[in-house]
């Protein structure tokens, strides 16, 4: 890692100095890492947008909210980091993506993504792109688990377009659908797809815009550049007032670049400022291509006012540019806010007139290296006029022009070069003046002397070096007190006495490892390896660090040679168990375990990592042992009894998981986790009130939870206290509006209180938010049935059925929609088709049976009937004999099939000692028909009386039915009002309710 921002070159530059020169952008990347730690915290995701021109330090602060994000401890396990930098190539599609973020988990060592290149090469062999698209996120999903993707992403500008509105949407179909995907994200301008509200990305992001560094901004981010190297007596100069003259020269080249500075900053501490010269160029000229690319895709009049702006420093009027590029006045104010959509300009209002100018030095500095005859070198020594005053310049070039004579041959030529840089910013009269003068000069006879000379009037103080042991020791006390930067200065002075301190190395190293900087906490341990290679510890401290780094290899190698040195350190065994378990080599961790708890039987922590070993190996059981035995030694960890808990609910031990977690709010009783956890616990087995207690007791202490929110609307539901679940549901939305969960059970509320059109709107909500929940579209179907929508039915199922075409009820809701149009053939093949699926499918059989039967086919409707003798049990065969059966044979079947079905079906109930089901089902069935007794003639219902009666003579459970069947028909078809009276007053109680009640609704 690099300890310098050299040419602001971020992606390589260590977080220590990164966050030290972060300055007045902290606010905006402290607001992204709160937001996304909490959310990720929270289980949600966070969306940011930074917008912001070329060298403006988008990856510095992408950098640092990576290392941000990496080593916070109050996420990590919780998310993983996707960080694709500004060089990002090669991404045409969303596949293209997915698995440009999984090459990032490899390449920056996320946990667990040593076998990702394995399974993207096994991914690549799929041919089918659609096929390959789902493996590679199915890759992708596995690999976070639970965990929140944080997908860390510049020039995302770029990436959309090459996306186009496809990979786009799948990009967004993806975060809708999973919704563990937070995109922190960088672009040059503000994104047009983003601006249209068709695109996918319509009002997704939080964005932020990083405007450029005013002067007295810029001075403090030289500065803090200057102290992040160390570079103390610099960071002094720049703090002083006399210095800003100097700095003002750098900002008016710079307008507050953050590259520029960069590159001006390396000229504050450069020795040779000719050398900085011809990098600017480089920078410069490799930045020219990019910029004549994008300006040759402009439209003519735009390039010109792009030049004429570039070739002007400071701001224009609108009506100054029209004139200077022959436009005319009612054209130029739409390129002008053309080229600001854009993002190439900046626009300010002075009174009734608007001003323009660049927003990107870079461009105009490149346009100056064209327009400029003598090249960027002029425009360099001009910047050298203003920064320096004459006396310096001059005091500059004598000391390289006859300073060289002294310096060895490769340094003499800088020293050259050097000199003719500073004659070129030299006025005509301080040139005369050396020129006579220059004998005198040509005389000195060393640097000294000449130093004496240039600087006669200066004084020039030499530092003092500490005594190497009085630096040791007060580096270990500065450490003790947690003043880490202040200790590493100790030991650098202690080691600069003496290189051979072992010891100071490795206090250098435990250092940057609480800071943690693993590369350089390895380079300072190595040292003291190398000059004390049987120090177990020092090995221990490697092996910590390369284990951080995830080398997890060269880890287990440290660790075992510290077990060289000293057998017995347990914590040596420790260390490389936890490292075998990284790499999911579980029998050799366990191994490494065992081998700690024989020096050391009662370490409560390997008992527990013991645990999570064989829970990983799925030996459930054996990880519950090894929990309850960490407990023997520490009875008050919450965490070891909520994951018991859960390992109970594995293997259904209900009683034992809600024991673990009671016993865990012993210990806390205000712990958030556990509490949710016995509410969940106490829902799924159906114990509603108690699951109520502990929801609300966990809404209380974390009323930002949406999943709590969320249970406790399903908990309202179940016990059909309808307007609290409704509550919860809504307050899950306020949470996360983005969950399609609690509009399906808003749904599904809306269902059971028979508002159907409320259902269908909640349906569509969650749809837009995860169109690949099969629930949600069931729920619909269930609503357009009672709305009698049958067409809608059948789109809907069959969408669904495309997507799934071995389900058996989309089948079954077809079928019956078929039959509700009136297309039988059409409902008896989709009932076919699903009992092909499913021979076993009862619904199926008795709802193709209820049309065998309208369609009189007494031997399929026998056969149906002994299919499913077996296979039902009494409340539903009574179900089904009223619904499909009964209604059917009574409303469409012919005299001889309700005799002949009726006898067999009588025979069959009786046989087969189903006849509380007949009795349960007739009564309702006869109720049936005297509710619709217009749908049938005189005649028929006097054959279906007597036919009942004859066939169901003997059976005293049919007496009651069929007398008030016939009292029915007399009272209702034939207006015999008296009729009625020949029920007793419990039997006319029984019809008014059952029948005439239900007529009149």
């Amino acid at each position: 890692m690099i300890n310098s921002l050299l040419s602001f070159g971020a992606k390589n530059v260590s977080p220590e100095i990164l966050e030290q020169t972060l300055t007045v952008r902290g606010e905006i990347v402290n607001e992204i890492e709160k937001n996304c730690v909490t959310k990720t915290k929270n289980q949600t995701t966070w969306q940011s947008l930074l917008i912001a021109p070329r060298g403006s330090g988008k990856t510095h602060l992408t950098k640092v909210l990576y290392h941000r994000l990496k080593n916070n401890k109050d996420i990590s396990g919780r998310s993983v980091i996707a960080y694709m930098s500004e060089d990002e190539v090669g991404i045409a599609d969303f596949t293209d993506l997915m698995v440009s973020m999984l090459r990032a988990f490899v390449r920056y060592g996320e946990l667990g993504s040593d076998t990702l290149e394995e399974q993207i090469k096994e991914a690549s062999l799929v041919r089918n792109s659609d096929q390959r698209q789902i493996f590679v996120k199915n890759i992708l999903k596995s690999f976070a688990g639970n965990r929140i993707i944080i997908l860390l992403i510049e020039n995302f500008d770029k990436i959309l377009e090459s996306l186009k509105e496809n990979g786009q949407r799948n990009l967004r179909d993806f975060v809708h659908q999973y919704n563990n995907l937070s995109i922190i994200a960088t672009s040059q301008n503000l994104i047009a797809d983003i601006q249209n509200s068709q695109n996918p990305f319509y009002n997704f992001f939080n964005v932020s815009q990083l405007k450029k560094l005013k002067f007295q901004e810029s001075v403090s981010f030289l500065q803090a550049v200057a102290t992040a190297e160390k570079k103390i007596e610099l960071a002094d100069e720049i703090g002083k007032e006399q210095y800003l003259g100097k700095l003002r020269a750098i900002y008016e080249l710079t307008e507050g670049n953050h590259r520029l500075l960069v590159t001006f900053y390396s000229f504050l501490k450069a020795d040779f400022k000719s050398e900085l010269s011809g990098v600017f160029v480089k920078v410069m000229n490799d930045l020219k291509p990019y910029y004549e690319q994008f300006i040759n895709n402009l439209p003519h009049q735009q390039q010109k006012i792009v030049k004429h702006l570039s070739l002007n420093r400071g701001a224009v009027s609108g009506k100054g540019i029209a004139i200077a590029c022959f436009i005319e006045p009612n054209v130029i104010s739409k390129q002008l806010s053309l080229l600001f959509e854009k993002g190439m300009i900046d626009k300010n209002k002075s009174g009734k007139d608007v001003f323009y100018e660049l927003k990107e030095p870079l461009l105009r500095i490149c346009f100056e290296i064209s327009e400029n005859p003598n090249g960027l070198s002029r425009l360099f020594v001009d910047f050298l006029c203003a920064y320096y005053d004459s006396k310096t310049i001059k005091s500059q070039y004598l000391k390289y022009r006859y300073g060289a004579k002294f310096q060895e041959a490769s340094i003499k030529c800088k020293y050259e070069n050097e000199a003719l840089f500073y004659s070129l910013a030299l006025n005509e009269d301080d040139i005369e003046k050396i020129s006579f003068s220059h004998k005198l000069f040509d005389r000195i006879e060393s640097l000294s002397e000449l130093d004496n000379m240039i600087h006669k009037d200066n004084d020039w103080v030499m530092k003092n070096i500490d005594n190497a042991y009085e630096n040791f020791k007060k580096g270990n006390a500065l450490a003790d007190e947690g003043k880490y930067e202040e200790a590493i200065g100790s030991f650098m002075r202690s080691i600069e006495v003496n290189p051979q301190n072992d010891t100071a190395y490795f206090s250098l190293g435990k250092i940057y490892l609480k800071l943690e900087d693993t590369q350089k906490a390895l380079d300072y341990l190595q040292r003291a390896i190398d000059i004390n290679p049987n120090n177990s510890m020092f090995y221990l401290a490697q092996g910590v660090s390369y284990s951080l780094n995830s080398e997890y290899r060269k880890a287990i190698e440290a660790y075992k040679k510290s077990l060289k040195i000293d057998t017995n350190n347990h914590r040596a065994y420790i260390l490389i168990g936890l490292t075998y378990s990284q790499l999911k080599d579980y029998d050799k961790a366990i191994e490494h375990f065992n081998k700690s708890l024989e020096i050391d039987s009662d370490s409560t922590h390997v008992y527990i990592f013991l645990g999570d070993v064989y829970k990983a190996m799925g030996q459930i059981h054996d990880a519950i042992v090894f929990y309850q035995k960490s407990l023997e030694f520490d009875d008050n960890n919450i965490n070891v009894y909520n994951k018991l808990g859960k390992l109970q609910e594995e293997i259904n031990k209900t009683d034992d998981a809600i024991e673990c977690y009671k016993k865990a709010l012993l210990i806390n009783a205000m712990d958030f986790k556990t509490t949710f956890n016995l509410g969940l616990i106490y829902a799924k087995s159906v114990k509603y009130d108690e699951a109520l207690k502990y929801l609300i007791e966990a809404y209380s202490l974390n009323s930002d939870s949406y999943k709590v929110c969320y249970n406790l609307g399903l908990v309202y539901a179940q016990k059909r206290d309808f307007t609290k679940s409704v509550e919860y549901f809504k307050k899950s939305l306020e949470i996360d509006s983005e969950n399609d969960l609690p509009y399906v059970g808003l749904a599904i509320i809306h269902l059971f209180e028979g508002k159907y059109e409320e259902t269908i709107n909640h349906c569509n909500y969650a749809i837009q938010l995860n169109s690949k929940r099969v629930e949600t579209y069931m729920c619909m179907i269930y609503a357009y049935n009672a709305l009698g929508n049958f067409k809608k039915v059948l789109e809907i199922s069959k969408l669904l059925l495309q997507n799934d075409p071995k389900n058996e009820d989309l089948y079954d809701e077809i079928g019956m929609a078929y039959s509700n149009l009136g297309k039988i053939e059409k409902a008896i093949s989709s009932f076919n088709s699903g009992l092909k699926i499913n021979s076993n499918n009862y619904r199926l059989s008795f709802h193709l049976l209820g049309l065998y039967i309208r369609m009189n086919n007494l031997s399929k409707s026998k056969k149906i009937v002994i299919s499913q003798k077996k296979k039902v049990d009494v409340i539903l065969l009574s179900e089904f004999l009223t619904e499909d059966i009964f209604y059917n044979l009574f409303k469409y079947g012919s005299d001889a099939f309700i005799y002949s079905f009726l006898d067999f079906l009588i025979k069959l109930v009786v046989k087969e000692k189903f006849e509380s089901a007949l009795w349960k089902s007739l009564p309702q069935s006869l109720f049936n028909v005297l509710i619709s007794i217009e749908d049938y003639d005189k005649e028929r219902l006097a054959y279906i009386e007597n036919n009942l009666s004859n066939l169901l003579s003997g059976f005293e459970e049919s007496l009651i039915p069929l007398k008030m069947f016939k009292t029915g028909i007399a009272y209702l078809k034939n207006d015999e009002r008296n009729a009625i009276y020949k029920l007793s007053k419990e039997e006319r109680t029984l019809f008014n309710e059952a029948v005439i009640e239900s007529r009149r609704k």
